[in-house]
């Protein structure tokens, strides 16, 4: 793996197999927390009518350097809501790589070793992090992953997988199906893309899907909400 500087001065990884980064040259922290964390929660948020709701449940696939588990742990932190994350990869970073990462110094954290707490989390084991947040990393590939056991458990779903023209078994309409699945009703799916066959995949799923403008130097992105049972197409 080569360790890259991105244009917010945040780490990115360069996979050398796939020819990809982990996250946007134009800003790894930037394109994170605007398509993930605002875009995602933060909107899911503010759209709650039942806003005491006590838990949020999030899915990430694709859980990579733990840059988007790490920005939703300090939020839960600092805004006092209680968070159960869980982040499904097939091929874990090792704990040298990820502590070559910089995000601790470039993000405000509540509390100073938050990364390293989730970097040291147990894969394929529930851990209690802290008051507000609940972490579940699961070393699987979502393709062959039973997802049945989850059925309609998550408010968040993240799809952080590498580009569709990069991994294209990672954006199959079985998947989005699946998704659809996994959402509660009024539940949210968030990605960095606004590629056509992903949105088509998505409304086929049963989403409505909307297209956002996207983070710094991408046009776009892509939201899909599961119906509540009175909503209509």
């Amino acid at each position: 793996m080569e360790l890259l500087l991105t244009n917010d001065g945040s780490h990115t990884l360069h996979h050398p197999t796939l020819n990809e980064t982990y996250h946007s040259k134009f800003g790894a922290i930037e394109e994170s927390k605007y398509v993930f964390l605002e875009k995602g929660l933060g909107d899911y948020l503010n759209n709650l009518t039942n806003y005491g709701q006590p838990t949020i449940s999030i899915l990430e696939i694709g859980y990579g350097t733990g840059l988007n588990a790490l920005l939703f742990a300090n939020y839960a932190i600092g805004n006092n809501i209680k968070l159960h994350y869980t982040g499904i990869d097939i091929l874990p970073l090792s704990e040298a790589i990820l502590t070559q990462l910089n995000y601790s110094e470039i993000i405000p954290l509540h509390t100073t070793d938050l990364f390293q707490q989730l970097n040291l989390a147990a894969w394929n084991a529930k851990t209690i992090v802290n008051d507000y947040f609940e972490i579940n990393k699961i070393q699987a590939d979502i393709l062959e992953f039973d997802s049945s056991i989850y059925l309609e458990s998550f408010d968040l779903i993240l799809m952080d997988a590498f580009a569709p023209d990069k991994q294209p078994d990672m954006w199959q309409n079985k998947l989005y199906k699946d998704f659809f699945y996994l959402c509660k009703p009024g539940g949210v799916l968030v990605t960095y893309t606004a590629k056509g066959t992903v949105k088509r995949g998505l409304m086929e799923a049963g989403f409505l899907v909307e297209k956002l403008p996207g983070p710094p130097m991408k046009r776009h992105m892509l939201r899909a909400t599961k119906p509540l049972q009175n909503e209509t197409f």
